[in-house]
């Protein structure tokens, strides 16, 4: 598996909506770890803007998937649970 999403120029995350990485326009929200209470990272909310547009390349995604047969759509999700499994550790971290 890869070491997280891809990153703009200046090192930020970026966001997978439709088929597209893109940076969200929102805050700035610092992430703290529950256990000793310091700061761990940050994150950029998305504006609703951003929702919007997730939204949208949500509900277009859904015309195809629900245009694939039921048997294609089981394996998917067949494979997609096998590949949670076997990163199960790695995701955890």
């Amino acid at each position: 598996m890869s070491d997280g999403p891809p990153t703009s120029p200046e090192g930020e995350a970026l966001s997978l909506i439709g088929d597209q990485w893109m940076s969200l326009n929102g805050a700035r929200h610092q992430r703290i770890n529950p256990v000793n209470g310091q700061p761990v990272g940050e994150i950029v909310l998305g504006t609703a803007a951003d929702a919007a547009r997730a939204v949208e390349a949500a509900s277009k995604a859904f015309a195809d998937w629900s245009r694939t047969p039921l048997s294609k759509r089981v394996s998917l999700m067949f494979n997609l649970r096998g590949l949670l499994e076997k990163h199960a550790e790695e995701l955890a971290e």
